[in-house]
């Protein structure tokens, strides 16, 4: 058995590889998206069609998130 202990002693490598792990293991039936989840989805899906957003890159998003630090 594994504790979190011992998770905690591993290094950053060793966790990564641990959450890659966990994560393929997850099979995605499995999981359950909340309804609320998928209308949020859909209506920003939909705002974009309508062209009442626009997206931006991700330089675009780091550049913004750096100039406000």
């Amino acid at each position: 058995m594994i504790f979190i202990d011992d998770i905690l002693k591993l290094s950053a490598a060793e966790k990564i590889l641990l959450i890659e792990k966990v994560w393929d293991s997850i099979n995605p039936n499995e999981i359950t998206i909340p309804e609320d989840h998928i209308a949020e989805t859909r209506r920003r899906i939909d705002a974009l069609r309508k062209g009442e957003v626009s997206l931006s890159s991700w330089e675009e998003v780091r550049k913004r998130i750096y100039s406000s630090q």
